[in-house]
């Protein structure tokens, strides 16, 4: 599945050495509720994304997770209402994403990583409540979702990382509001996630991605509805709280991430005036503001993305 001396990818992502391409799938524009449309850009050229079929239910307020190969999209929030839709989609076909199966409740804004064989489905929201439920499928099964624990509190709108044996949880939204809370659920227990220090900066919206060593976490809402420009480091190995690692060109939240070894990719949210197609690039190795990498097909928010090989 993957080349020698590979990691295993993350969440929306690649992590360690895996990934030569983004995948930016779902979302709202400004003129379609919930879109359809995935997108493919490189992570070594950039430029205008490229359209990569698309998802097998059109929907908003998702995420997903990669295995290198496929993209399972999760979640969200469809025509019909929120949904437990699992799809899947291939790096190397533009054809359509296949059902794969369903989480164990249909939520919106959910965060997912994944350590190449599995994926990990945190939090959320349904039926007017917050959820902690955490769910855990493979990637070669679309039998429905198991239950894998919890989250320490109900929250939604947060992002998410993997190292290949643990997932970050980061900020998001819980009972109180805005929340700078990270935490850590492993892959191998069932254990109830424990705290992990907190992000600089509280908010909810953001996007994040992992190297396999730290995480970063990017943009998001402060406050009532504040476009955030701030990065975030943090690292597994440590509790520490996470640290400024740079800013955004252009701040925005609602915005999604995928990464590889060397760089967060950045695409889609909503900036200070409307629904953004920005592609940037953020390097884990500098702590500098974020490079232009291209353009999605469409301006759009509330998407997801992940990392893997196309070629």
């Amino acid at each position: 599945m993957f080349p020698a001396g590979s990691v295993l990818p993350n969440r929306f992502s690649g992590f360690g050495t895996v990934g030569d391409h983004g995948m930016f799938g779902g979302g709202r524009s400004a003129t379609i509720d919930e879109v359809v449309t995935i997108d493919l850009i490189s992570f070594s050229s950039g430029g205008s994304a490229a359209s990569h079929g698309d998802l097998s239910e059109a929907r908003w307020r998702l995420d997903c997770g990669s295995d290198g190969d496929n993209v399972m999209f999760v979640a969200g929030t469809a025509p019909s209402g929120t949904t437990d839709t699992r799809d899947m989609k291939t790096f190397s076909s533009t054809a359509t994403a296949v059902d794969h199966g369903n989480l164990s409740v249909a939520r919106y804004r959910p965060s997912a990583s994944s350590n190449g064989a599995d994926i990990m489905v945190g939090g959320g929201f349904a039926s007017g409540s917050i959820l902690d439920v955490v769910d855990m499928n493979s990637f070669t099964s679309t039998a429905t979702a198991v239950e894998h624990g919890d989250l320490s509190a109900p929250r939604y709108k947060s992002c998410a990382g993997s190292n290949g044996f643990e997932v970050l949880f980061s900020g998001g939204e819980d009972i109180n509001g805005n929340t700078g809370t990270v935490e850590k659920k492993t892959f191998g227990s069932t254990a109830v996630a424990v705290g992990h220090g907190n992000l600089s900066v509280v908010r909810r919206n953001l996007a994040g991605g992992s190297d396999g060593t730290n995480m970063l976490g990017c943009g998001g809402l402060e406050g009532t509805n504040s476009k955030s420009d701030v990065v975030d480091k943090q690292t597994f190995a440590s509790s520490a709280n996470a640290t400024s690692h740079g800013t955004l060109s252009v701040a925005r939240g609602r915005l999604a991430a995928t990464s590889n070894s060397t760089y967060l990719m950045i695409g889609g949210g909503i900036d200070s005036s409307a629904e953004s197609d920005y592609v940037d690039l953020v390097a884990f190795a500098s702590n500098t503001t974020s490079t232009s990498h291209g353009t999605l097909s469409e301006a759009r928010h509330n998407l997801a993305g992940a990392s893997g090989f196309a070629n």
